[in-house]
């Protein structure tokens, strides 16, 4: 800054002066400043100073603007070109900044938004997903990621929407058999839940599975390790296991239709001092076929002496998933076994007040699976339509069976010993690239048992990942 008002100090004295004096005195204040900004480059350039660039450009701005006023041919052609070489530092400077950013961090993201409409129900449009993702690699061995949810068009303090961070974690890898990964994970338990973006499926919801027993998306926060076992030609074979906080008791009052969904933790408690661990094995073979054998182990009951009357109550899962592809075909199918460990099918919570215990009957086991295949296509003859304008578009028409069950011992319920739901979906769509699927879809539920419904439902979306 003193360099810069000495500058126009001597443009306004040059008026008075006369242009000797001015040539001299500018001559002096150039050198100065000249020698003073080629320091601050080079340390910048060398990373050892952290200059402000927008100051440093403001400084270059007052140069070039004393500039203006100049009138001596000599100072005039010595400024002009010491400047040139320092606003090509900047320019340099600037650009290496951003290339850096640009290979350290990554942003990127997908929406999903959709019209629905149920029998007797009201139609409505509906934005679910708008999710940004955070790729930052500080080294090819050290990352962060992270994953922040703008559900049903958050805003805050309006509306239902929701902000949330669905994933968080730092992660480094050793070598490719161990890996080291903490923070709000995604559980690795079955496929949908690590790949859960809309566009990635012809179905715009979720299989009831995912949505109403295993609560996908589940994120939780823990530390563990994954890696690669073994990495051939035809062959892969690589694992994820970590210690989270696990899933809590709340199901057991709200057992409904939404087996564990309620159970999910907050990601700052947990509601005992025992910790659940959850692993995946995933076997690749060839490009073909996916493999995948997840289970889970964890206390779900509180700390509390009511809870523990009859021992630790635990649950368990074990999870299926198989995926094939081949050409345009694929077909992936995920089945989930949940094993809760109560007190013959009863067990009892505090509904607030110390001498009342309400006893409630939870399902001894609950299960579900889903299967779905998709075919994709391009008629030849749309490659010079406006279809066809994109690399590799595609048609696709798909269906998917969804099926999940409550078991429970035997004489406990009064409806029966099993509530069951069952529901077929067909699905046409389009995928103008890979990332993005315009859908319609149309449901029909069986059963009902759990109260979904045995009502139709049609959909049409755009999901897209950019």
């Amino acid at each position: 800054m003193r360099s810069t008002t000495l500058v126009l100090f001597c443009v306004l004295a040059s008026s008075f002066a006369g242009p000797k004096v001015f040539a001299q005195s500018l001559d002096e204040a150039t050198e100065s400043r000249i020698v003073a900004l080629e320091a601050e480059h080079a340390a910048l350039r060398a990373g050892k100073n952290d200059v402000e660039l927008a100051a440093l450009k403001e400084q270059v701005m007052a140069l070039e603007a004393a500039l203006q006023e100049a009138s001596d041919p000599e100072a005039l052609a010595v400024i002009r070109e010491d400047l040139e070489v320092v606003r090509e530092d900047l320019d340099d400077r600037t650009d290496s900044i951003w290339d850096e950013m640009g290979r350290r961090n990554l942003l990127s993201g997908y929406m999903t938004s959709y019209f629905a409409k149920q029998k007797d129900d009201t139609p409505y449009f509906r934005m679910v997903k708008a999710n940004l993702l955070i790729n930052g690699q500080m080294h090819s061995a050290l990352r962060f990621f992270g994953e922040i949810e703008f559900e049903n068009a958050a805003a805050v303090g309006e509306g239902r929407g929701v902000v949330k961070l669905e994933q968080g974690y730092a992660e480094l890898k050793f070598n490719q058999y161990l890996g080291l990964r903490m923070g709000a994970v995604l559980v690795p338990f079955g496929y949908y839940n690590l790949l859960h973006e809309e566009w990635r499926y012809a179905f715009t919801k979720r299989p009831l599975v995912n949505e109403f027993l295993l609560p996908s998306t589940y994120s939780d926060v823990g530390a563990g390790f994954f890696g690669a076992l073994y990495s051939g030609e035809d062959l892969h074979i690589s694992y994820d296991l970590v210690a989270i906080n696990g899933l809590n008791g709340d199901f057991v009052s709200n057992i409904g239709a939404k087996g564990l969904r309620s159970s999910r933790p907050a990601f700052d408690a947990d509601n005992n001092a025992a910790k659940s661990v959850v692993g995946r094995l995933a076997i690749g073979i060839t490009e073909m076929v996916q493999l995948g054998l997840s289970g889970y182990w964890g206390i779900y009951e509180n700390d509390s002496a009511s809870d523990k009357a009859n021992g630790n109550k635990a649950l368990a899962m074990f999870g299926l998933d198989v995926l094939f592809e081949y050409e345009g075909f694929n077909f992936r199918t995920e089945g989930v076994a949940i094993l809760v460990d109560t007190d013959k099918g009863l067990v009892t919570i505090d509904d607030g007040d110390s001498t009342t215990l309400d006893a409630l009957v939870v399902p001894n086991s609950m299960l579900g699976v889903v299967a779905e295949t998709e075919y994709r296509f391009f008629p030849a003859f749309l490659k010079d339509t406006f279809l066809g304008v994109f690399e590799d578009p595609k048609f696709f028409v798909a269906a998917r069976f969804n099926y999940i069950a409550h078991q429970y011992e035997e004489g406990l319920r009064a409806e029966g010993d099993n509530a069951e739901e069952m529901e077929v979906t067909g699905s046409l769509g389009y995928r103008p690239v890979f990332r993005s699927a315009i859908r319609f879809e149309f449901s029909k539920g069986f059963l009902g048992d759990l109260g979904l419904g045995e009502d139709w439902r049609f959909i049409s979306s755009f999901a897209l990942g950019y």
